[in-house]
């Protein structure tokens, strides 16, 4: 079935809506397409913790058998919270990044969200960017697609 980026995002982000204010705990669950190099757009996201963002990253293309591909999808969660509590509360707590990092792995892995593709499966999970009052960790997961059609 040939889905298209919005299409995972979305199932992504509806997967995940629990933990979204006001039933769960995120301030901020959406959608993003940016770069936070950008100093602008990194204070946003950290004003809005604890939060995660998703992004379909890339995919790449195999033929199965004419017309039809094997389609293999990168989705990058960027996963932020303060930290300067007390390192045990920063990590495991009601807010932390190792709880936000745990649910969401929770909900999502080995999940396909009623989409015809192959169970979600987890790729990494690093720090990438750590300073006294924050923290934000890249958690990269994988769809694979075994029927993508060529309908040119």
């Amino acid at each position: 079935m040939n889905y298209s980026f919005e299409d995972y995002e979305t199932a992504i982000l509806a997967a995940l809506a629990g933990l979204k204010v006001p039933s769960g705990y995120l301030k901020t669950l959406q959608g993003y397409a940016g770069d936070l190099d950008e100093e602008a757009a990194l204070e946003n996201f950290t004003r809005g913790f604890p939060g995660v963002l998703v992004e379909v990253g890339e995919a790449t293309y195999e033929v199965v058998t004419m017309p039809y591909y094997s389609q293999m999808v990168t989705v990058n969660l960027l996963v932020g919270a303060r930290s300067y509590r007390d390192q045990s509360e920063a990590r495991w707590g009601s807010t932390g990044v190792f709880r936000i990092l745990n649910d969401v792995r929770t909900l999502i892995l080995g999940k396909n969200f009623g989409l015809e593709i192959r169970p979600l499966t987890i790729i990494s999970e690093e720090k990438i960017c750590s300073a006294p009052q924050i923290v934000i960790y890249l958690a990269q997961y994988k769809i694979i697609n075994d029927r993508i059609e060529d309908v040119l």
